[in-house]
């Protein structure tokens, strides 16, 4: 959907479909865009065109793709021009063609709920208003642990590696927003969300019974995703082996309200926790069985 939302900022700063804006989302579709940075350091369309090349390769999206590539011949053919109701109307336009292609990959892999994997990430929720209903999973973690990894995979040729004290900063302004934003799109666009810990996720069967059920997927088959057990537990708590003391505390102090005190402990792979040790999130949200409001992850096939 990040290709629709670009298009719609353009739309809203020029009142038309122009030219080079749906140029830019053919080339997004295709995996065709042109990158510039040398080869080895970060470039995210280099991302997106490898992310969109791997949809070509897979025969179960051909019908996703279909629609798709409709929705952009819909588009051009009103280049220049602008789109009848103006921008709420075209969002509304864009919302159906998503709904049509999640229905059609819901079509041609047989199933009749789709589970994507971060299709908005939290801190972009409101990017959801190009979707169609549907219920948010927004996973939090523990910030000292999110960290780690967060630093890695900035550590790239072509990106910024953060400082605790910068990351401490970000981590804090995406997780506040993401609550308003979570308010607004519930509002706005009827969509639901679901917030659990990535530390109950792993160690509180009761969280995962919860969340099952809130998405209506007990008794359900599906397929085998890539959730390790023995890896999501050697994850929790994996600051005490990366950070300095220094790094640690300056985020500990930062967001107290986020740490999970299962995270402050040394874990190795495969070892358990006590189950029953509780969060240190201060607003943490009701069980997920009754949670309405923002966000999404689940989307039901023939919503309308």
């Amino acid at each position: 959907m990040g290709g629709l939302a670009r298009l719609t900022t353009g739309y809203a700063n020029h009142a038309v479909l122009t030219p080079r804006d749906l140029v830019a989302l053919y080339l997004h579709l295709t995996g065709a865009k042109h990158t510039t940075s040398p080869r080895g350091s970060y470039d995210k369309w280099r991302v997106v065109n490898r992310n969109s090349a791997n949809l070509f390769r897979r025969r179960e999206a051909a019908g996703y793709l279909q629609t798709c590539l409709e929705c952009f011949l819909a588009l051009a053919e009103r280049a220049g021009e602008p789109w009848p109701g103006g921008l709420p109307a075209l969002e509304q336009c864009l919302r159906e063609y998503v709904r049509r292609a999640l229905d059609a990959a819901a079509t041609d892999t047989g199933a009749d709920l789709l589970l994507l994997d971060q299709g908005v990430n939290a801190w972009r929720l409101p990017l959801s208003r190009l979707a169609p209903p549907s219920t948010f999973v927004v996973v939090h973690r523990d910030p000292r642990d999110q960290f780690v990894d967060a630093r890695a995979a900035l550590r790239q040729p072509g990106r910024v590696e953060p400082s605790a004290a910068s990351f401490a900063d970000t981590y804090q302004r995406r997780r506040r927003g993401a609550v308003r934003d979570a308010a607004k799109i519930a509002q706005a666009y009827g969509h639901r969300s679901v917030r659990v810990g990535f530390e109950d996720f792993v160690y509180d069967p009761a969280s995962v019974h919860a969340l099952v059920e809130s998405l209506s997927l007990a008794g359900r088959p599906y397929r085998q995703g890539r959730f390790e057990v023995a890896r999501a537990r050697a994850a929790v708590g994996k600051h005490t082996r990366h950070l300095t003391r220094e790094e640690s505390e300056t985020i500990a102090a930062a967001l107290p309200e986020y740490l999970d005190e299962r995270a402050g402990q040394r874990v190795r792979a495969g070892q358990d926790l006590v189950s029953g040790a509780r969060s240190r999130h201060r607003a943490a949200p009701p069980r997920p069985r009754n949670t309405t409001g923002p966000g999404a992850a689940a989307n039901p096939a023939g919503s309308g």
